[in-house]
């Protein structure tokens, strides 16, 4: 596995990869012809990470030489990155 570089914003190191995220969303948000909210802009951020995670866990998951129950639950972990704390009771 490769490590990013890493760069380094008020004194915290963000590996390479989060730092172009971020980018890329602000020049995204920055070019349309609506005021964006800075909540919005980290609540869509969020988002796409949660369905990142979610497209990672079924990846990690989804090998035919594993058990149809292996690979269900792939899917349970999936569903629950993208659901977040509403499937956690009280």
């Amino acid at each position: 596995m490769r490590i990013e570089p890493r760069e380094e914003a008020n004194g915290m190191e963000f590996p390479r990869d989060i730092e172009d995220a971020a980018r890329n969303l602000w020049l995204e948000v920055s070019e349309t012809n609506e005021k964006v909210a800075p909540v919005d802009m980290i609540a869509l951020a969020i988002l796409r990470e949660r369905q990142r995670c979610a497209t990672i866990a079924l990846c990690v998951f989804d090998d035919e030489e594993w058990s149809d129950e292996y690979r269900m639950a792939g899917g349970l972990a999936a569903d629950a990155i993208l659901a977040g704390n509403s499937n956690i009771s009280d």
